[in-house]
């Protein structure tokens, strides 16, 4: 069952106007034509380098970015359709997390003001529930209850995004979004918020879309995983058939860029050589976006833009050399 569905989304910038004649820059195509599906009770990972559109991509659905145009369906409803007060009871059923909570939260406010914020938007609680509430949210995402009346400032950046967390399921939200939830963590604290996201999406019955750069903290989270890349989607399959076919070969480069422990491992692998940096999302490649650093390209790549086809096992890929990789 499809519990959110994005079909054909378009989120683009305006760039330059141009002034005194000078030519007016092509728009920023951050997010590019992009569909998916996430399932109910499902983890989506999204992953790709710095600049492939997921951050942008998540706040578009959530409106927090217009869209240029497509469609984002949820319980039936085209949500970038709606008024900014017909959107509002959607929002409470769709969170986010953000990667630097600090950034997010009012420095004037103490934990609870941040916690009971959003349960006296959506007056979830009755008023005088919302110390409770705070403190048994607290709990369950790890942090004692006297936190609730320090500042955040106080805290370390793990206990920080935990608060973040917290904040999100005080709404009793269905799906949450994590936008590099762990990216600025260090090792050690990176495995403990991943491992609260895997208990809280089973405690609170969660649908989630898990976004990073890093293929394994992706790996370890996700039952189905994207791979986007300037703006567009380069592959979407279960994550089991993802790391054992890895199809389109910008998947195979984020693979092999993931560090193993493992000397026998590593020989094992055909390393893929990425050639340069990833191309301006103003002037990006004719073709696939991606032929000018794939080692495979060829001439059809350049003239021809490959689209996204299901192969076995509900595995899709953008390449027109799929079944070579």
């Amino acid at each position: 069952m499809n519990f959110l569905e994005v079909n054909k989304l378009h989120t683009y910038f305006q760039t330059d106007q141009g002034l005194f004649l000078k030519p007016k820059e092509p728009d920023l195509k951050a997010v590019h034509d992009v569909s998916f599906s996430l399932n109910k009770g499902e983890t989506l990972g999204i992953v790709g380098e710095s600049g492939s559109g997921k951050s942008t991509l998540a706040r578009s659905i959530l409106r927090l970015v217009p869209a240029t145009r497509g469609h984002v369906t949820y319980r039936g409803e085209n949500l970038l359709n709606l008024s900014n007060s017909e959107f509002r009871p959607y929002l409470k059923d769709i969170q986010m997390v953000f990667q630097n909570p600090k950034s997010s939260f009012n420095p004037k406010w103490t934990v609870f003001d941040v916690l009971k914020e959003g349960a006296e938007n959506f007056r979830v609680y009755p008023r005088k529930a919302y110390e409770e509430k705070s403190q048994e949210m607290l709990e369950k995402v790890g942090l004692p209850p006297d936190a609730l009346h320090r500042y955040p400032h106080e805290f370390s950046g793990g206990q920080r995004q935990r608060i973040g967390i917290a904040r999100a399921l005080m709404v009793q939200p269905k799906i949450l979004i994590a936008d590099e939830p762990v990216s600025a963590l260090d090792l050690s604290i990176q495995a403990q918020i991943l491992n609260l996201f895997q208990n809280i999406k089973h405690q609170f019955d969660l649908s989630m879309i898990f976004i990073a750069h890093n293929l394994a903290v992706v790996q370890y989270v996700s039952d189905r995983i994207l791979v986007m890349y300037l703006g567009k989607v380069m592959e979407i399959a279960p994550t089991e058939s993802l790391f054992k076919y890895k199809r389109h070969p910008y998947t195979e480069t984020l693979i092999q860029s993931v560090l193993s422990h493992n000397p026998l491992e590593i020989r094992k692998r055909h390393f893929y050589i990425t050639r340069g940096e990833i191309p301006s999302p103003i002037y990006p490649p004719s073709g696939c976006v991606f032929r000018t650093r794939c080692p495979k390209a060829q001439s059809i790549c350049s003239t021809e833009t490959p689209q996204l086809e299901e192969g076995p096992e509900g595995h899709f890929t953008a390449c027109h050399f799929k079944n070579e990789t």
